[in-house]
């Protein structure tokens, strides 16, 4: 998984609706293509996961501004883990 950060939650829930528009999804079937997250740590910093092979959706400048897993995790997107 690939992360593409946007400031708000607002700003990444527009950008993937906009996607699913632009790839001819109607309202009311599909509003969103990518799922999102809030930073753990940076609310309301929020990011798309965008699957490796779905990385054609983006423009050219997004997809050199996405992120990796240990990138986010050592930037504090994720809760910490719980060891039982």
């Amino acid at each position: 998984m690939l992360y593409l950060i946007f400031p708000t939650e607002q700003a990444a829930k527009d950008r993937t609706y906009e996607i699913a528009r632009n790839l001819g999804c109607q309202q009311g079937s599909t509003e969103y293509w990518f799922g999102w997250i809030v930073s753990y740590t940076n609310a309301p910093e929020s990011a798309l996961m965008v699957p490796e092979d779905e990385t054609d959706k983006l423009t050219p400048t997004e997809v050199t501004e996405l992120k990796d897993q240990a990138y986010m995790e050592a930037n504090g997107w994720f809760p910490p883990t719980q060891n039982p």
